[in-house]
């Protein structure tokens, strides 16, 4: 039976609306022990062609950090723009979106609704589309120390190019003031319908994080960072891993200013090297309105290879199945090798052709405005 996510998605605002208008009695409680970050986006984690070539740099932290939040209840308003180049071809995309949240002492409780407008696409072999879709989103958290909190969530998409998603998340957090431990995983299950000739493109992605932040002082914390991604193409039988580090820092220079700076390092499944860095600021004003932007700069450096072996690699990039299904009907990457004959091979499947095996540069600007209200 098919879940209405849309009716669900209602009757959880619906409960919100209901907990809001308890809000009057509770509100003088003290909320020592509650969230300490609630303007991040439920989203912020966006996956596409050219966000899985770059490491998202975005400088979304820092003005809030350690503040006690006065409001049970609240929404935010806001719109974000992506630009990115290099790997894939030049474009940028933007997003739109609402937020409702209450928050109580041991738990929080988030629904969002975004919309993504010129968002790219790809088949794995080199071509890409650009689509809108709607995004509907859930995130529930508890917080039953001051240094804990649980939170899992569920993102569901659907649009263009019969586009569907299906991403689920958790994270821990350990927050004892100078230091700070974060883990989290994120699967997410794609399928759109790429082209006549393609047929359906299905994807799976598995996405770990792990961070630990030493807090020497109040307007400053060093940062260090790993992440493990794994993206499964069904059509072809193939995995394309990345494995990215970082080590940087967030400076607080004043109440309403955060800045990050950070350098990074990695390696493929392609046998790229990666590093490089990034730089960003949030401006926070009048208390409910902040500004953010975010720039990220990744180099990848080809492995060794002579002119005939570049030319042979974009000659035999493997190509998507003819008959691809849909992803409704594969719900594991078990035994999914008779699906295709295309080879095992890591390659990147973001990348244009021509940068098979040739070293290049990928950029990535976030920028956005938020007003919470």
């Amino acid at each position: 039976m098919e879940i209405p996510i849309k009716k669900v998605f209602a009757a959880l605002l619906g409960c919100l609306l209901a907990f809001a208008s308890m809000g009057t009695a509770l509100m003088a409680q003290d909320r020592n022990g509650g969230r300490t970050d609630t303007t991040k986006n439920i989203t912020d984690d966006d996956d596409d062609a050219a966000d899985d070539e770059e490491a998202d740099g975005e400088a979304d932290n820092g003005t809030d950090a350690g503040k006690k939040k006065d409001d049970l209840f609240h929404l935010t308003l806001g719109g974000k723009g992506y630009h990115n180049s290099g790997g894939a071809p030049t474009y940028t995309y933007w997003k739109p979106f609402t937020e409702l949240e209450l928050t109580t002492t041991y738990f929080f409780l988030k629904a969002g609704y975004y919309r993504y407008i010129g968002y790219q696409i790809t088949d794995g072999s080199g071509n890409y589309e650009y689509i809108g879709f709607n995004q509907y989103a859930g995130e529930l958290g508890l917080t039953p120390f001051k240094w804990l909190e649980v939170s899992g969530g569920y993102h569901f998409s659907e649009g263009e190019f019969r586009y569907k998603a299906h991403e689920y998340s958790g994270e821990l957090v350990l927050d004892f003031d100078i230091i700070t431990l974060t883990g989290s995983y994120d699967r997410k299950l794609e399928e759109y319908f790429f082209s006549t000739k393609v047929g359906y493109t299905n994807t799976n992605t598995d996405t770990y994080n792990g961070a630990l932040a030493v807090n020497p002082g109040e307007h400053v914390s060093i940062e260090g960072s790993y992440q493990y991604s794994n993206a499964f193409y069904v059509q072809f039988d193939d995995n394309y891993t990345k494995h990215l580090g970082r080590l940087g820092a967030t400076i607080l220079p004043m109440k309403e200013l955060g800045l990050t700076l950070g350098g990074e390092y990695g390696q493929d499944s392609a046998r790229y090297v990666l590093y490089g860095g990034d730089v960003g600021f949030t401006l926070k004003l009048f208390g409910r309105l902040k500004f953010l932007a975010s720039y990220t700069y990744l180099w990848y450096q080809a492995p060794l290879t002579t002119t005939a072996e570049k030319s042979n690699a974009k000659s035999s990039r493997p190509k998507p199945n003819q008959a691809a299904l849909p992803a409704s009907a594969i719900t594991t990457n078990a035994g999914l090798s008779s699906a295709t004959n295309a080879p095992q091979t890591g390659t990147n499947p973001y990348v244009r052709t021509s940068l098979i095996n040739e070293s290049y540069a990928n950029h990535a600007v976030v920028f956005g405005v938020t007003l919470r209200i």
